[in-house]
């Protein structure tokens, strides 16, 4: 018990960070090639298939180790509040089809109470617009929010199914507690180097005596 419960807090939110990061580098790609119709394209389902995999995985091991579904929309949150791409609001809303596909061929998820994940996926859609709405907040703020709102929501809806159990309420505490370190981290080192490469553009155009344009800005140009 106490070694699912720690591999479940510990092993899955692992997991799933990789997995953002990981999709996170999938929309840098996407980025770099939005101009190209082709390329932009394959970008798109690259997200879309790996989000699936991804999907199904941590479906398949949380039902393993706490005998119920967690962090399932974590990614989805996670890439909506960075505010990049509409895609994720649609993928948000695909997640519980991925779970009536799998149910359809595995036949293992005929717990889900269908109306309540669709009450809570609604939920969710619309504190993650809240939260895109106060631009002011800080990041971990508004991801800490998110993730915990999100947890209480689920916690909520499986006390009032009496499928609550303590082994889920850990995980989810622990879980996100992991989650949200990990990505402000990475939302950290991520913007120190967005500012770093910001100054060495800028330095690569300046002349270092007199601070005005030199040959290679004038070359860009």
């Amino acid at each position: 018990m106490f070694l699912q419960i720690l591999s479940s807090a510990l092993f899955l939110p692992f997991l799933v960070t990789s997995m953002i990061i990981a999709q996170i580098h999938l929309e840098k790609y996407w980025d770099a090639n939005i101009s190209r119709r082709r390329e932009s394209y394959w970008s798109v389902f690259y997200i879309v298939f790996i989000y699936i995999a991804q999907e199904i995985c941590i479906m398949e091991l949380t039902l393993q180790n706490i005998n119920t579904m967690a962090f399932t929309i974590v990614i989805p949150i996670t890439m909506i509040l960075r505010n990049k791409h509409k895609i994720w609001w649609a993928l948000l809303l695909l997640t519980p089809l991925i779970s009536a596909i799998m149910d359809g061929f595995l036949k293992r998820y005929q717990f889900i109470n269908w109306d309540a994940t669709f009450i809570q996926m609604a939920l969710t859609i619309a504190l993650c617009a809240i939260l895109l709405h106060f631009k002011k907040l800080p990041y971990y703020i508004t991801y800490t929010i998110a993730l915990y709102c999100n947890g209480l929501i689920h916690i909520l809806r499986l006390s009032m199914e009496h499928q609550l159990k303590l082994s889920f309420v850990i995980t989810i505490l622990l879980g996100n507690c992991f989650i949200i370190l990990a990505e402000n981290s990475r939302r950290y080192y991520e913007l120190k180097q967005e500012e770093e490469i910001a100054k060495l553009h800028y330095e690569s155009i300046r002349d270092d005596l007199t601070g005005l344009l030199n040959y290679r800005a004038f070359d860009r140009t």
